[in-house]
Order: structure tokens, then C-alpha cells, then sequence
């Protein structure tokens, strides 16, 4: 039992450390188009219309 916990524990971690420097090193960019809408035909790219 006490591996499972410290193995969860590793994993929430290594999660969080990980996610930072993902954050970090590819800096995303709220203000970038994606794919579907610089790209739109009708038929691969589709935008979401509410």
C-alpha cells in the first residue's frame, strides 16, 4: 500500500513539474489562430458556431 501511495503521489507531481515546464519552454499564445480557422474549406476545418 505504501508503494501505491508513493507511486501516486510521484505521479500528481511529476504531473504538476512537468505541466510547468511545458508552460514554460512552448509559451502558448491566446492571440494565435488555430488550424480551423486560418485553414477553413468546409470539409477538414470546421469553426464551432454557437
Amino acid at each position: 500500500m505504501i508503494k501505491f501511495i508513493t507511486s501516486m503521489v510521484l505521479l500528481v507531481l511529476g504531473y504538476l513539474i512537468y505541466g510547468r515546464f511545458i508552460d514554460k519552454t512552448f509559451q502558448p499564445n491566446e492571440n494565435k489562430e488555430t488550424p480551423a480557422h486560418t485553414m477553413e474549406d468546409g470539409v477538414d476545418y470546421e469553426v464551432e458556431r454557437c
